[in-house]
């Protein structure tokens, strides 16, 4: 097992921290532009961030790693892999904020710690003190909860959660840098978002 010190566990909490905090507030930019489908939305998204992406590893001195990390097959396919995970992500997030769905998004979202959770114990046989089965049975009775007041199947909040925390585990497996596979999954998608907002566009309906 790989030891992580303290440090890198704070610096993990506040990374985890920050990221559901931008991604919680999300919901607001994202109904400010609902005028727009949700595949236009992210198709934007993914031309935009590439270049952003190009110049961030250029600053770090990232270019060489990103260059040379798709000759190894297993990353090039397990980054390949997550890039559908991930665009199907976005897409069906969008979707539901834009369609008043954002409960069944928010849910998605609160079941994916559990089975991220679930992964780290079952397939990456990490340790699980009492306090945190304490912690998981009661978020895993909040989720019940929902579900059972919800009154059917909440597909949008299950897809998201299969869907994110399959990215989260073939990314830990990557071993590439985030900054370096966020830029190839980016580029993976970057034909199809292309390809979609052309399409959009011959039909009138692009904004």
């Amino acid at each position: 097992m790989i030891e992580v010190s303290e440090s890198e566990k704070r610096r993990a909490l506040f990374a985890g921290l920050s990221a559901y905090l931008i991604w919680g507030v999300s919901p607001l930019y994202f109904q400010f532009v609902g005028f727009a489908s949700a595949v236009e939305i992210v198709a934007h998204r993914v031309v935009w961030s590439l270049p952003m992406l190009f110049a961030v590893l250029w600053f770090a001195g990232k270019v060489g790693p990103a260059s040379s990390a798709l000759a190894n097959k297993r990353v090039l396919w397990t980054l390949l892999a997550t890039s559908i995970l991930i665009s199907i992500n976005w897409v069906l997030f969008i979707y539901a904020v834009n369609n008043d769905r954002v409960l069944e998004a928010s849910l998605g979202y609160y079941i994916n710690p559990l089975m991220s959770v679930a992964v780290g114990v079952v397939v990456l046989r990490e340790p699980l003190g009492p306090w945190r089965i304490a912690a998981i049975v009661l978020a895993a009775l909040g989720v019940l909860n929902l579900i059972v007041a919800a009154g059917h199947i909440p597909w949008i909040s299950l897809t998201l959660a299969v869907s994110f925390t399959g990215y989260g585990y073939l990314r830990k497996i990557a071993a590439v840098d985030g900054r370096v596979g966020l830029f190839w999954e980016t580029a993976f998608i970057l034909p199809f978002a292309i390809g979609a907002l052309i399409w959009i566009e011959r039909q009138g309906e692009g904004h």
